[in-house]
């Protein structure tokens, strides 16, 4: 019985593949214009928000700069989140570093038998956050007017800072107080640790934006057959909006930065939660990062339930930062942004090259 399952999974799956591709020849001019806006996306808002922070996250781990951050927060880690203090340096960074460093810091400790498996899994639930550099210097002013952009973005990504603490707390609250660790953390920095660093985190950018395209084109496929459409349609009943809304909505839910679609200042909770979310295809690079490693269950759990903090902590935080959004008439730089160069395709075909280059790092050892 469980071979017959395994063999109808697999001939499903290729089924849908099969279609998809039938699918992507047929509607070959709108996926192509799909994945062309989703690369320049990629080359003026993903990599340049997010590629320094995957690289400098590499350093931190290689260099146990983590482990002395977590120590100048050991007291709170320890005794209000219940989490031993190297691990909050972990948490602290991928909250600023953008939604797949957390997963890939993760990662690096596990094959490095620093965290175990169950503790890992736990970690992953909240080392998972937007970074400031997008929800601020992009989102923020996406949906907001110039004068409160930057208040309004910050605002959101305070809700889902406070929304993954909140949940740290919840998750470790019948934990006993870890252990204070004695030995001083000891920072080595070398050629080595700041090249593989650099090299790394231009391979976890190739996989971040080979999964963005991947969901363009998917996008695009379910937008032109209609199904996007009728899902809207119920959407937009259900919850009272209009359907080119609840299409930006459906968008966002499937690839995150289509948030910047949004010119709506009044969905600032909305946003919130679905940058705490991150959207289906945030969640696969996820699983291209994490690999077989440990199991995602929990982590799948606990993002609908960040998400619903952040809602609430976003309600909260514009009340106190006194930020009106009905005198605010968003002007959205993102998406009238039109202009694209192409100078960065060149420059990302030869990052692509000198990456997918196993000699790299062995040529440069030799110079």
């Amino acid at each position: 019985m469980k071979i017959r399952k395994e063999s109808l999974k697999n001939a499903l799956f290729a089924a849908a593949a099969v279609s998809f591709g039938v699918l992507i020849i047929i509607y070959s001019k709108a996926v192509a214009a799909s994945v062309s806006t989703a690369l320049e996306r990629c080359l003026t808002v993903i990599i340049p928000s997010l590629y320094i922070f995957t690289a400098l996250s590499g350093m931190f781990i290689s260099s146990c700069t983590y482990q002395l951050l977590g120590k100048f927060f050991g007291t709170f880690s320890r005794y209000i989140l219940k989490l031993p203090e190297e691990l909050f340096g972990i948490f602290l960074i991928s909250s600023v570093a953008g939604y797949p460093i957390g997963a890939k810091l993760i990662s690096e400790l596990y094959d490095r038998s620093e965290i175990n498996k169950t503790d890992a899994e736990r970690l992953l639930c909240v080392c998972y956050s937007s970074g400031p550099a997008f929800v601020i210097g992009t989102v923020g002013y996406s949906m907001f007017s110039e004068t409160i952009s930057v208040k309004a973005g910050l605002a959101l990504f305070l809700s889902n800072f406070a929304a993954n603490l909140l949940l740290l707390a919840l998750m470790n609250i019948r934990k006993p107080v870890p252990d204070k660790i004695s030995k001083k953390p000891k920072l080595n920095f070398s050629d080595d640790i700041i090249v593989n660093s650099v090299i790394s985190g231009g391979k976890s950018m190739l996989i971040i934006c080979a999964v963005i395209i991947f969901f363009a084109a998917l996008t695009a496929v379910l937008s032109v057959t209609g199904i996007v459409g009728k899902i809207s349609i119920a959407v937009s009943a259900a919850f009272g909006i209009s359907k080119p809304l609840s299409e930006m909505l459906i968008c966002t839910f499937m690839e995150i930065s289509c948030i910047t679609g949004l010119d709506n200042a009044a969905l600032y909770p909305a946003a919130a939660a679905m940058l705490s979310f991150g959207g289906l295809c945030v969640l696969l690079q996820i699983k291209a990062i994490v690999g077989s490693r440990f199991s995602l269950k929990s982590f799948l759990l606990a993002r609908p339930v960040c998400a619903g903090f952040s809602y609430i902590f976003a309600k909260l935080f514009f009340f106190m930062f006194d930020i009106n959004i009905t005198s605010a008439a968003s002007v959205n730089v993102c998406t009238n942004n039109t202009s694209y160069s192409p100078i960065l395709s060149v420059f990302l075909l030869i990052m692509t090259i000198l990456l997918l280059s196993e000699k790299s790092i062995a040529k440069y050892k030799n110079l």
